[in-house]
């Protein structure tokens, strides 16, 4: 149970002096603590902020940091506490709205102090949210911690995700291989992009947006595999964050030799980094519509530079 905010600081790391709380059944849980906005968490230090319409008026108004963890493993089970730390970066109060951590299989217990009461200007607060993972098969990583607040004009919103590799802290410390992980939901469009007629080939560039429909990740790499083509890689990704809606342009150059010997069909593979694991994404392009699928169009322009 969530207990009122009795005014008190704590030390930051005295939750770390008692084991967490006996575990409870469940697959999906999260706290939601006072109000209703959007959820928004920052992880690294930023500069502090001006009030709505000055100069700074982008920049986040409060700085979330994950402090410290402690996870404790049973047989097939978790237990275990974050310390985390929120600092207001202006010289006005900020009202807090939710704060929450999400995951298939992870039951959040308590959050101390009782959060929601505003930030005063220039204040720190800390917070020991407490965890369980009932077993750990059913864990599906990563977590979302995600924290909303509000200023003039509105609710700011973004999130962070929390699995093996993503952050130093011990967190859901299931045995390697007992957790689930999501697989990359990555999509790909051609946004543009030109070509030419070159002796018996063709020369061009291919330029593609990439949308993250899924959690945090790494975008690695974008290629492509097509029969007769050489393509060539122009620059991004090379490990590039991309969060939850993010999209990314990215250009590939191609060159054909000989038209005779194109296959106008072929792959995108796309590798990213999420939760630790490197995944690739492999999408099927072809110029001829299959019954029962949707044709994937990205390489269109490759396919079709040269005349049938």
């Amino acid at each position: 149970m969530i207990g009122a905010d009795d005014g008190v600081r704590r030390a930051p790391l005295a939750w770390l002096a008692r084991p967490p709380a006996r575990l409870v059944g469940g697959l999906l849980a999260a706290v939601l603590l006072a109000g209703t906005a959007a959820a928004a968490v920052v992880q690294e230090p930023t500069p502090a902020a001006a009030p709505a319409g000055g100069p700074l008026a982008g920049l986040p108004l409060l700085q979330l940091r994950v402090v410290g963890g402690v996870a404790g493993a049973g047989a097939d089970s978790v237990a275990g506490e974050l310390a985390l730390e929120i600092s207001n970066l202006t010289d006005a109060r900020v009202r807090l709205g939710e704060l929450s951590l999400q995951a298939p299989g992870l039951v959040v217990t308590d959050v101390r102090p009782a959060f929601g009461r505003p930030l005063g200007p220039r204040e720190t607060r800390q917070y020991a949210l407490t965890y369980e993972v009932p077993a750990c098969g059913l864990l599906l990583l990563p977590a979302q911690l995600r924290l909303s607040y509000l200023q003039q004009g509105g609710a700011r919103s973004e999130g962070v995700a929390l699995g093996p590799g993503l952050q130093s802290v011990p967190f859901a410390a299931c045995a390697e291989g007992s957790t689930r992980t999501t697989r990359p939901d990555l999509a790909v469009r051609a946004i543009g992009g030109s070509s030419r007629r070159v002796g018996a080939g063709a020369r061009g560039t291919v330029e593609l947006e990439v949308r993250n429909a899924g959690v945090v990740l790494r975008l690695l790499s974008v290629s492509a595999e097509v029969p007769g083509v050489r393509f060539i890689d122009e620059g991004q990704p090379n490990g590039l964050p991309m969060g939850p809606d993010d999209r990314v342009e990215v250009d590939l150059g191609f060159e054909i030799d000989d038209c005779a010997l194109l296959r106008r069909t072929g792959r995108l593979v796309l590798r990213a980094l999420q939760a630790g694991v490197e995944s690739e994404v492999a999408l099927t392009v072809t110029t001829d519509a299959e019954a029962g699928t949707v044709r994937q169009l990205a390489l269109d322009r490759v396919l079709e530079s040269c005349p049938r």
